[in-house]
């Protein structure tokens, strides 16, 4: 939970560095987080895919059923990260760090998005290859 914490502040610095204020940017925050997450979740079921094929298949999902899941997962966000009480412990936990601290979190929040983004696109690409037969 400590690293969802650290995350959420990161993404949240960034929305208030770029002009987002209040609840627009505690929701920023989240939606930032739910993307992330959800790039990261589809990466994996994606690798499972490419190494076990024949033994693990991914779900068909329509278009409200993906909705329903974003929207279940940005409300479980909303009350782990975005109401008073933890808003409030999470912003108290960050706000007294080091500037060193805050050197090396901001270096992880952007390698953690830089990452996710990569995993993603690899995972795409490794999908391409194994449906073009280019791939084992």
């Amino acid at each position: 939970m400590k690293l969802l914490n650290a995350i959420y502040y990161r993404l949240y610095q960034l929305q208030i560095n770029v002009g987002y204020r209040g609840g627009s940017a505690k929701f920023g925050a989240i939606c930032g987080m739910a993307i992330l997450l959800i790039l990261n979740f589809t990466a994996i079921l994606l690798l499972l895919f490419v190494c076990f094929g024949k033994l693990f298949s991914i779900p068909q999902l329509s278009k409200i059923e993906v909705i329903s899941l974003c929207a279940v997962l940005i409300s479980i966000l909303f009350f782990l990260f975005a109401r008073k009480n933890n808003f409030e412990k999470i912003m108290n936990t960050y706000r007294s760090e080091s500037v060193d601290d805050k050197k090396r979190g901001k270096r992880n929040g952007i390698f953690y998005i830089l990452f996710s983004f990569l995993l993603f696109c690899t995972s795409l690409l490794l999908i391409v290859l194994k449906n073009r037969g280019d791939l084992l």
